[in-house]
């Protein structure tokens, strides 16, 4: 599930008219790409799955940095 953020809701030529808020499934999202002027679907699709890349990538990072310090320490 998808919460619409404000700037989601806020954006502009759009027909799907979500509001802040509001809950959808991504699939629901997906059919609101599918309006014309879907902008607010697309925005909202933006920011969940930017985010959630945006974390994968940081766990990745910590992950990475985690193995360089224990190969570091068994090298000593």
């Amino acid at each position: 599930m998808v919460s619409v953020s404000k700037e989601a809701s806020s954006v502009i030529g759009t027909s799907a008219e979500l509001a802040e808020g509001d809950t959808l499934t991504i699939k629901q999202l997906m059919y609101g790409l599918m309006l014309p002027s879907g902008n607010d679907a697309a925005h909202c699709l933006a920011e969940y799955f930017g985010e959630m890349l945006k974390e994968e990538q940081d766990e990745k990072e910590k992950s990475d940095e985690q193995r360089i310090k224990d190969k570091d320490n068994s090298s000593s």
